[in-house]
């Protein structure tokens, strides 16, 4: 094996996919991303990025919606399925099949991950913490 050969990193799969949208020989391409760097081999430098990148949206909601005010943008499950009914829905099961699929997917896909049910939502869970839900409703 070469020096080259040895120092070369693995293919990234996001590199495979840039390639293969390449061929499709488009105009233009946009790329959205968070720009936080959580690949550094020093812990401190990770932890760092982390902080930054969850603080910063919380510092800004702060800054420009104070607390109490009706604009707060998260709102828990709760809140939402109380806000759903007060304006004439009501909710709706996910059927077996739909929830088998997203929790095939997650198995299969991505360690860490979950889903269960709540209610009549699926919550989609990091390491058993819920992070974000979906939920189906339908007008009264």
């Amino acid at each position: 094996m070469t020096t080259a050969q040895h120092h070369q990193q693995p293919v990234s799969m996001r590199s495979v996919l840039l390639k293969s949208i390449r061929a499709l020989g488009p105009a233009l391409v946009v790329v959205a991303e968070e720009d936080a760097d959580f690949t550094a081999a020093d812990v401190a430098a990770r932890l760092r990025a982390a902080f930054n990148f969850m603080w910063i949206p919380y510092d800004a909601a702060d800054t420009f919606l104070p607390k109490g005010s009706e604009q707060r943008p998260v709102e828990d499950r709760a809140r939402w399925g109380h806000r759903m009914r007060g304006a004439g829905f009501r909710a709706v099961a996910f059927s077996e099949e739909a929830a088998g699929e997203v929790k095939a997917m997650l198995n299969e896909h991505a360690a860490g991950w979950g889903m269960k049910r709540e209610e009549d939502d699926l919550v989609l869970t990091w390491k058993g913490h819920n992070v974000v839900f979906a939920s189906a409703w339908t007008p009264l």
